[in-house]
């Protein structure tokens, strides 16, 4: 990595976030050239061209998303997901990625997801944290941890975050993983809050959530035959700055046309900007790796990464 460049780095964040409230158009476009300036994947290339297109509408909900967070945000979890973001996921992870993809003449994942939505207990954190450190050293720095209705989940998982402080993690759990225990937010991980039919266990999530300044928002399995406006009304009443959408996997292609149809109406409706996500069983970029952890690892015991 380009030292001069890792020393601008630094500074150049916390000038953009500073400068987020007063000018949100210009700061947001500075940081995405930022990030593509350090990203050498053609698949985050065209994530972040696709995002700097949008950016050119005035409109465009990230606008309102983006100061909205500057406020709510503690500061140093804002600083510490875009350094690593920028530095480590966009930046030396890609490029030891490449390196190693041109090498072995094979595919690697740019993210981990660890599915334990049907583990019956917490989280063993010792083989994760081996399996993290091998996929650090293979370039992986982002990882996503999808919980069941245990709720376990943020306690369980703060201190193996904090471990691998140069990584970006998110939880995606039931309001109830977030209203146990006194756990702090990570500097470095974002919350979903998996919503359901208990609006008010949500609502007391978003609200814990909210007082401890982390960087959080709603998540919903979402198919074609969901009702639009009703998911939109729901995230209006809990105040959360984004949704995002993990398609249910029915009828995908129908599924994927009715989302489109719900960021429109979000976007006409002036509600929060909507975050399509769709995590494959199995992805054909391979993008992102999908890991049954309901044996709690054992599989992944028997081989490294």
């Amino acid at each position: 990595m380009n030292r001069i460049f890792d020393l601008f780095l630094e500074p150049a964040i916390e000038k953009g976030l500073r400068d987020l409230e007063a000018n949100p158009s210009h700061t947001m476009r500075y940081l995405v050239d930022l990030a593509l300036k350090m990203s050498t994947s053609p698949q985050h290339q065209r994530s972040l061209q696709a995002l700097r297109q949008a950016l050119e509408d005035e409109a465009c909900g990230y606008y309102r998303l983006f100061p909205d967070i500057a406020r709510r945000v503690d500061r140093d979890s804002l600083k510490t997901i875009c350094r690593n973001l920028i530095r480590n996921v966009l930046g030396s992870g890609s490029e030891r990625i490449s390196q190693l993809e041109n090498a072995l003449g094979r595919s690697i994942p740019r993210g981990i997801v660890f599915d334990m939505q049907q583990i019956e207990g917490p989280p063993d954190s010792a083989p994760l944290d081996a399996f993290i450190r091998q996929g650090k050293g293979l370039g992986i720095y982002c990882y996503l941890f999808l919980t069941g209705p245990q709720g376990y989940g943020m306690a369980e998982l703060a201190p193996l975050f904090s471990r691998h402080s140069e990584c970006i993690f998110a939880v995606i759990a039931p309001p109830r993983a977030f209203l146990q225990g006194d756990a702090v937010p990570c500097l470095n991980t974002v919350y979903g809050i998996l919503m359901g039919q208990d609006r008010s266990a949500a609502q007391s999530a978003a609200t814990q959530l909210a007082k401890r300044r982390a960087l959080y928002g709603g998540c919903v399995a979402f198919g074609a035959r969901d009702n639009p406006s009703a998911l939109i009304q729901a995230g209006a009443d809990l105040e959360l700055a984004f949704l995002l959408l993990l398609e249910d996997g029915t009828s995908t292609n129908l599924a994927q046309a009715h989302t489109q149809d719900l960021v429109t109406q979000a976007r006409e409706s002036g509600q929060y900007p909507i975050i399509p996500f769709y995590i494959p069983p199995d992805d054909p970029e391979k993008q992102l790796l999908r890991i049954d952890w309901s044996d709690g690892g054992e599989q992944w015991n028997k081989a490294s990464l």
